[in-house]
């Protein structure tokens, strides 16, 4: 489940430190140059302080806007994957990431996009780290809010006493692998009170078809009912026909015709259904 697992930003140049509801995401300075050449993601281990341009998000999503990815959360030990330190940590290095972007991008805010793990330790940083004051939208898809059962698999082998020694023996290789599961801790803490942060709007989606996040409605915000700037989307009600499961939404012309419609209002909310076809 940690394959592909990436944070997207967005940068905008805004006038004053408020950003209005006419603000326009604009191309950044010519100077100083951040990204010499777009490189595809596909999990390898990329220096920290690399800022790569995801090749889905440059098809899909980044047209108009200055795309910048961070793969997080590496051991070096562990060659290709991501995402397997603590949540914590991860979000202290997202902190430095999104600092570095502003200032080299002479923005003031910016919009986040994440995938499955990546709709989770950004709300760490927006709630722990400081991040509601950096950050105008945030987009997720194959969201995991409030964690996944895996099939019930963790009750089950709570009920036979196995959960705790097989925490033991994974946690060294993957920290972060316990704290999505459904009400670990750390999900618990980091949702108590509510799953959103003031002056943010959040843009979640999930996939009936999610085969990783079970329920798919773990990730669904529940914020929704009592915040009018977060919005849950299920693909399948944007397109019947839709079938996409938990790592084939990061291709998705659906999810991202929806997710540039947030980032952008001017833009048409009329999705075609014919986008969810292969």
């Amino acid at each position: 489940m940690h394959f592909f697992t990436t944070i997207s930003l967005v940068t905008l140049t805004v006038r004053s430190l408020s950003i209005t509801a006419h603000t326009s995401p604009v191309t950044a300075p010519a100077a100083p140059k951040v990204i010499s050449e777009y490189i595809p993601l596909r999990d390898r281990a990329f220096p920290e302080a690399d800022y790569i341009k995801h090749e889905a998000l440059h098809k899909r999503s980044s047209a108009g806007y200055c795309t910048f990815s961070i793969t997080y959360g590496q051991y070096k030990d562990i060659p290709l994957l991501a995402g397997l330190d603590k949540m914590e940590n991860d979000a202290a290095q997202f902190l430095t990431f999104v600092d570095r972007i502003l200032a080299q991008t002479n923005s003031t805010k910016v919009f986040l996009l994440g995938h499955s793990e990546g709709s989770v330790m950004p709300r760490y940083y927006l709630e722990y780290f400081g991040g509601q004051t950096k950050v105008a939208k945030y987009a997720a898809i194959g969201s995991i809010a409030y964690g996944t059962s895996l099939y019930s698999l963790v009750p089950f082998l709570t009920g036979l006493g196995l959960y705790d020694p097989i925490k033991k023996i994974v946690d060294p290789l993957c920290l972060s692998c316990f704290q999505i599961l459904q009400d670990s801790p750390f999900l618990k803490d980091l949702n108590e009170g509510g799953d959103t942060v003031p002056g943010v709007a959040y843009h979640f989606i999930v996939s009936k078809y999610d085969e990783l996040v079970t329920p798919y409605t773990n990730g669904f915000l529940k914020d929704t009912a009592i915040n009018p700037k977060a919005t849950n989307v299920e693909l399948k009600a944007l397109c019947p026909l839709n079938v996409d499961g938990h790592l084939s939404q990061m291709f998705s012309a659906l999810a991202f015709n929806s997710i540039r419609a947030f980032f952008d209002t001017s833009r048409s909310h009329n999705i075609n259904c014919l986008d969810s076809i292969w």
